[in-house]
């Protein structure tokens, strides 16, 4: 999905009551560090989130367009 993807992904569905699924929302190249440590100013701690690409798909029967959101290339 991502020149820099990590290889990492989750999707998460969204279903109605029926159960049908509505929405798809995939999230690509995850990423988690935590560092803590002892500085000048005292102990930290650093916890950094990066992601790489996020898309949302209309699971709809008859969509006229399945990606919502996607990303879009640099």
């Amino acid at each position: 999905m991502g020149s820099g993807s990590t290889g990492r992904a989750a999707q998460v569905s969204l279903v109605d009551h029926r159960p049908q699924e509505l929405l798809a929302l995939t999230v690509a190249g995850v990423g988690v560090r935590y560092g803590a440590g002892l500085g000048p100013a005292g102990d930290f701690s650093r916890l950094r989130l990066t992601i790489d690409s996020v898309q949302a798909d209309d699971q709809m029967f008859g969509s006229r367009r399945a990606a919502r959101a996607r990303p879009v290339p640099a």
